[in-house]
């Protein structure tokens, strides 16, 4: 991305590969690009970083279930957030430790 553009990337992100969907989202939600239209530029954060978490890619798991849980989707950011640290995010293990130890549980995990 030193030369400002983004083709490669967001061709990369288009044909699945799940690191590049990451970057893309994050690239998106650190206010690069151009959105017309209000509220697309949180669609498309949202797309990218959902797509990179269904492809198996913890950080993409973790910043996803970031936006889930600014969404107010406990259920979804719980999901997210256990799928992430099954796969070895370190944030996300100390959130999901955190969480059902209840110190405190922000979405909703049994004691």
């Amino acid at each position: 991305l030193l030369t400002g553009k983004i083709d490669w990337l967001t061709q990369a992100a288009e044909v699945g590969f799940p690191r590049a969907q990451y970057r893309l989202g994050g690239i998106y939600e650190d206010g690069f690009g151009t959105f017309l239209i209000p509220g697309d530029r949180e669609k498309e954060i949202e797309k990218w970083y959902k797509a990179s978490a269904e492809g198996g890619y913890a950080p993409g798991m973790s910043s996803y279930a970031d936006r889930l849980k600014k969404l107010k989707d406990f259920q979804g950011a719980g999901y997210w957030t256990e799928k992430a640290a099954e796969a070895g995010h370190f944030g996300s293990m100390s959130d999901y430790a955190a969480w059902t130890a209840h110190m405190p549980d922000e979405v909703g995990y049994p004691l």
